[in-house]
């Protein structure tokens, strides 16, 4: 997805995943996700 950016949180153990809006003065949060879940291709492993 174009323009999406990826933001770890360490201390909870998440990814987020946002885009900054066209205006500039907010954010759209794209997906959460918890780092310690499998990715699609660890899961056809």
């Amino acid at each position: 997805m174009p323009g999406v950016r990826v933001k770890t949180v360490q201390r909870y153990r998440f990814r987020v995943f946002y885009r900054v809006l066209a205006t500039g003065d907010a954010i759209e949060i794209v997906h959460i996700r918890h780092t310690s879940r499998k990715t699609r291709s660890d899961e056809s492993d």
